[in-house]
């Protein structure tokens, strides 16, 4: 479950077919796209982590609140062209 976005009317999926289903209709191409970046504390702390090796959590986070974004916006504009699922999604 994406937080913030009511997903109960689509299907999200990364294959480019779901059991069960037919694709009746093609759409188009939606995307979803989001560019983060961390602020100077962020950075500091990051440095830090990098330093001794291992996960940068700081950039880790940015990372997944970037994908939650793009896949918001995916369903944006998959809504705004009628579509009640995306198949074939890449992350």
């Amino acid at each position: 479950m994406i937080v913030g976005v009511d997903m109960s009317e689509i299907i999200l999926v990364t294959t480019p077919h779901i059991p069960g289903y037919r694709i009746k209709r093609v759409l188009g191409v939606v995307h979803g796209m989001t560019a983060r970046t961390r602020g100077v504390g962020g950075k500091f702390i990051a440095s830090i982590q990098a330093t001794f090796g291992g996960e940068v959590s700081a950039f880790t986070k940015e990372m997944q609140k970037a994908k939650r974004e793009a896949l918001e916006r995916l369903v944006e504009e998959a809504r705004k062209l009628g579509a009640n699922a995306v198949v074939g999604i890449r992350l």
